[in-house]
């Protein structure tokens, strides 16, 4: 008797290793149809396991930084870092979602995973499975540790991006010192570690990405779009279709129109139960007052003139792809990335694409005016200055560069020209002594031996107008008035040699010294009406950003597109390099 006890349970012991050998590090399945949702997903060991077999977990596609992983999964006894009971936890959607949008202008052969991301979470949702959730919870943390080196290095920054697209600097990438990298990647496995210990993931995820109400905005547009690659389908090439006409594609238009946010969805036609079915698609093809509407704030939201009529014109950016606004509005994100994280309670906001200034305080428009930039062959650049000073009544010392391509040209064609203009001409650049024009040769002048230097003295005919705002930089670069008002008037300014035109600079100079103790509105336009030549130092230096952004999000949450006159844009219809992992 006792040897078949000791038999049986030698038996039982014997199933029982089979079983454990089996199911090896997977958890047995639950027969109780009741599973409780506490239940952990996860276990140590099924994370631990997964990274002693890499090339098993990702097939053909291997981790970028298996031994950051391992040094940070040991560091949290292999616990789960993205994935929780049931799904993605708050801080694994909120990463998945930035590695979503800041890879989706395909700049870059971004190592984050997604393909097999997605296909992994697609088969979680279909199953709970351990495997599965542990092999998302380590493609994550690996997608991870890239993005945050590449936040790290300034890998996202678009400057950095575009010249990484030439063989040169591949190679010297290449060369960096692997312990600096080491070093990062060393910083990136303490945070993680310490913020999930912490229970602050979510937190940490966040401050990876700019956290502007704009750029927010723009992570919803993007999503929006995205939406749209499913289903959208462009309209059709035709006639010229004005208000109040019929044409089969005014049916299409709305479909667009309504796809783009543009035509109210509670207007949207439907087929009436009674009547006549005619007399409901005559009015479905009619150009009708609300979509004509409708049309007006789309081709206003993409920088024409609302006019309302579907044109050549608005055809073709009716059919821009959604793939290719997808990329643009990626684009425009990564330009957040550029600016500080507190822009500051009050300053002076620049869109170029859009010709426009606004002064913002405490995130309201305080005020609003047209602007002229610089030409396409003498770009105004982006910059991030603060004005400090401004000049009443200013001189305006010709840039070089203007001086010998622009104005010595004229003066050798017209000797009279620098005295229709009020211009003088001093030694150069260091020494002001005037000289007399007459006294010079300018036919021995050319772009390389021109040394003076024009002044054109303060008056009625200057081109700086009567306020010049400084911004210290090493490019020349200021805003100022103007004596040409007329080229306001024109859609698309860019006319200036690099400097910034202002169309209301009273305005904004009051603006600016409101408050100034010394500096009343009354002393102002005395001195203005004076003639005098004043430096007026700010109480407080004002933050300005000159920025060149074609998508943004308006306050009425209105996406907007400009076109890219300077060709900013052309980096995302290059293919993308090789990425260089570090």
């Amino acid at each position: 008797m006792i040897k078949k006890t000791l038999k049986y349970i030698a038996g039982l012991l014997v199933i029982l290793l089979v079983a454990i050998g089996i199911t090896g590090f997977y958890p047995a399945k639950q027969v109780n149809p009741q599973f409780p949702s506490t239940f952990p997903l996860l276990r140590e060991d099924i994370v631990r396991y997964w990274l002693q077999k890499p090339q098993q977990l990702l097939q053909q596609q291997p981790l970028s930084h298996l031994q950051t992983l391992n040094n940070i999964y040991t560091s949290i006894d292999n616990e789960a870092l993205w994935v929780d009971e049931q799904n993605l936890s708050p801080a694994g959607k909120s990463l998945l979602q930035q590695l979503n949008e800041t890879s989706a202008d395909q700049l870059l052969d971004y190592q984050y995973h997604l393909p097999l991301i997605r296909h992994h979470l697609h088969k979680l949702h279909l199953g709970r499975s351990p495997k599965v959730a542990a092999t998302v919870d380590i493609l994550l943390t690996d997608a991870f540790i890239s993005y945050a080196g590449d936040i790290l290095n300034d890998r996202l920054l678009l400057e950095h991006i575009e010249q990484r697209q030439s063989d040169s600097l591949k190679v010297s990438l290449q060369s960096n010192h692997a312990n600096d990298q080491t070093a990062v990647y060393r910083y990136i496995a303490d945070q993680l570690s310490e913020s999930h210990k912490l229970k602050q993931l979510n937190s940490m995820i966040g401050r990876l990405s700019p956290n502007h109400p704009e750029y927010i905005q723009l992570r919803l547009a993007l999503q929006r779009h995205q939406d749209l690659t499913s289903y959208w389908q462009p309209i059709d090439e035709g006639p010229t279709i004005k208000p109040e006409e019929q044409h089969p594609q005014i049916l299409q238009l709305r479909e667009l129109l309504t796809m783009y946010g543009d035509y109210p969805l509670q207007e949207t036609q439907t087929a009436p139960d009674s009547g006549s079915e005619a007399s409901f698609y005559s009015r479905a093809q009619t150009f009708n007052s609300s979509l004509v509407d409708s049309l007006k704030q789309f081709q206003r939201r993409h920088g024409m003139t609302g006019h309302g009529i579907l044109d050549p014109e608005t055809r073709r950016r009716l059919n821009v792809p959604p793939q290719h606004r997808i990329r643009q509005l990626a684009l425009n994100m990564k330009r957040w990335r550029e600016l500080p994280d507190d822009l500051g309670d009050r300053y002076i906001w620049v869109n170029m694409t859009n010709y426009e200034l606004k002064l913002i305080s405490n995130g309201e428009t305080e005020l609003a005016m047209k602007v002229i930039i610089g030409r396409k062959d003498r770009m105004t650049p982006e910059l991030q200055e603060s004005v400090s000073t401004l000049v009443l009544n200013p001189h305006w010392n010709v840039p070089d560069s203007i001086a010998r391509e622009d104005i010595l040209p004229k003066v050798q064609k017209d000797p009279g020209y620098l005295t229709r203009n009020n211009m003088r001409v001093l030694e150069n650049w260091t020494n002001p002594n005037e000289i007399d024009p007459t006294s010079i040769d300018w036919g021995s002048l050319n772009t390389d031996n021109f040394k003076f230097r024009f002044q054109q003295v303060s008056g009625p005919g200057n081109a700086l107008g009567r306020i010049k705002f400084l911004l210290p930089n090493d490019r020349s670069i200021y805003m100022h008035d103007t004596n040409n008002t007329r080229l306001f008037n024109k859609k698309n300014r860019t006319f200036s040699s690099g400097c910034i035109r202002l169309e209301k600079p009273l305005k904004l100079a009051k603006a600016l010294l409101l408050g100034h103790p010394s500096w009343g509105e009354k002393k102002l336009m005395a001195t203005l009406n004076q003639g005098d030549i004043k430096y007026i130092k700010l109480q407080q230096e004002l933050p300005t950003y000159i920025a060149y952004h074609t998508a943004w999000v308006d306050e009425h949450n209105l996406v907007h597109f400009r076109d890219d006159f300077y060709q900013h844009d052309a980096i995302i219809n290059k293919p993308a390099p090789v990425f260089i992992q570090l």
